[in-house]
């Protein structure tokens, strides 16, 4: 497994895990809980922009440290 591979299964195990957590602090079961097509996609939206603020964090901070690391 490549090191973005591994990277985007353990985001996605945070990911799931904090939602599960959500979920059961509020007594809410997802098999029952309907969602709209348009909020779907405004999920999957907030989602995907949040994916890239921190690929882009973490590819800033990889830089500063092989900077940092080089001096």
């Amino acid at each position: 497994m490549g090191k973005k591979s591994k990277q985007n299964g353990i985001s996605n195990q945070v990911i799931s895990s904090i939602v599960n957590d959500v979920f059961a602090k509020n007594g809410i079961n997802p098999d029952e809980v309907k969602i709209s097509d348009q909020k779907k996609k405004e999920i999957k939206a907030l989602v995907s922009d949040l994916s890239k603020q921190v690929k882009e964090f973490v590819s800033k901070e990889d830089k500063k440290m092989k900077k940092d690391k080089d001096k």
